[in-house]
């Protein structure tokens, strides 16, 4: 809602304190922001352009970190033996693992996709015992 002073010109809804101010409405979030921690600034188009090349790149490599994790806790979940070895692997081994080697935008650098295969093989093959035991 627009401020009850008349002299504001803003077109900011500004709360009382410096702080964010976090309403809900139904499933919605509405935040206030104060104008004072408001920043315009002037970059080029070719710069904002380049910038936002890079973007889609970003986001699905962040994506693809973030489901590789919840795959490590759900193994923790669901196989301890599967969480033990997933647990001694970084995040980007077993990101590499689970990345195909035909994907057009898979994880670039040197590595070795035999190794990978046969961690891959050995993971279905515990799982796999680990549905028919269980």
């Amino acid at each position: 809602p627009p401020s009850s002073s008349s002299s504001s010109s803003s077109s900011f809804s500004c709360p009382p304190s410096p702080t964010l101010e976090l309403k809900q409405f139904s499933s919605q979030a509405i935040v206030h922001l104060p104008p004072t921690l408001c920043v315009m600034d002037n970059l080029p188009f070719a710069f904002l352009y380049f910038g936002a090349l890079f973007l889609p790149q970003t986001l699905y490599f962040i994506e693809h970190i973030y489901l590789t994790q919840l795959f490590v806790e759900h193994s923790r979940r669901c196989s301890e033996k599967l969480h033990f070895y997933l647990n001694k692997c970084k995040i980007m081994e077993v990101l590499k693992a689970l990345t195909p080697q035909s994907n057009v935008m898979s994880i670039q650098g040197s590595f070795s996709y035999e190794r990978l295969e046969h961690l891959g093989d050995g993971v279905l093959k515990l799982l796999h015992t680990n549905c028919l035991m269980s």
